[in-house]
């Protein structure tokens, strides 16, 4: 099922970032507007004015670079498509969703106080994703409503952190971040909120190959593996 864009946001980087009724409902609530008051640089303001940018908007931005991402995917797909993995509508709608949600949990100052001094525990951990985005909180209900909160989840939370629920869902979305990092030696997680100008990369080579399950890529000889867990995890019973 394509997704159906509703509405248009002006965004001073990316242009316009088309929003659909399901994105907007998560952009209401109220976990998602107090990201309009977290600033992204921290105190940089102080010395650079221009710096005003807020979470509310880089995550926007992030859901705009998750979309080019997965468009310059399919285009490869395209030119070799019993050769490489494409990403579907549903599992887009998917990665959308984690990336409109994935500073959710994000305080004032946060890599500040909590990457360079350590002073408070990181704001990405399991516990406080699993809390954030519980059924019990607006925008849990939302993600609820549409049938993919587990799934949400698991493309945020890494598969090594034992702190997830039981039966919060399977977190196999979550190599990397947002179910598109690499793995292997000297790889890093290809992480869309902090990727370049996409504008400048208009087709990814087309490098990754499929292996006989669908559920891991490989690379040409020399580069890391990469593992694609683009497979829907099933839900909890």
């Amino acid at each position: 099922m394509a997704l159906t864009i509703r509405t248009v946001v002006r965004d001073p980087v990316h242009g316009d970032i088309g929003l659909t009724r399901e994105e907007l409902a998560i952009l209401d609530t109220p976990q998602m507007q107090r990201l309009r008051g977290v600033r992204q640089l921290g105190t940089a303001y102080l010395v650079y004015p221009g710096a005003q940018h807020t979470r509310f908007e880089h995550s926007l931005g992030t859901m705009h670079l998750v979309q080019a991402m997965v468009e310059a995917i399919n285009r490869n797909r395209a030119l070799a498509p019993g050769e490489l993995i494409g990403v579907a509508d549903d599992e887009l709608r998917i990665l959308r969703a984690a990336a409109l949600v994935h500073d959710l949990t994000h305080i004032p100052f946060g890599h500040g106080i909590e990457d360079a001094s350590g002073i408070l525990a990181r704001h990405d951990s399991a516990a406080r994703y699993a809390v954030a985005l519980g059924p019990q909180t607006a925008v849990g209900a939302v993600l609820e409503r549409m049938g993919i909160r587990r799934e949400v989840l698991a493309t945020l939370v890494p598969e090594s952190d034992a702190a997830v629920p039981a039966g919060e869902g399977e977190p196999a979305l979550a190599q990397g971040r947002l179910g598109l990092g690499l793995a292997g030696p000297g790889a890093a997680a290809a992480e869309a909120d902090s990727f370049p100008d996409l504008r400048r990369l208009p087709q990814v080579p087309p490098l990754l190959a499929a292996n006989p399950l669908g559920h891991h890529l490989r690379r040409h000889p020399g580069l890391p593996q990469a593992r694609c867990p683009l497979h829907r995890p099933q839900p909890a019973l």
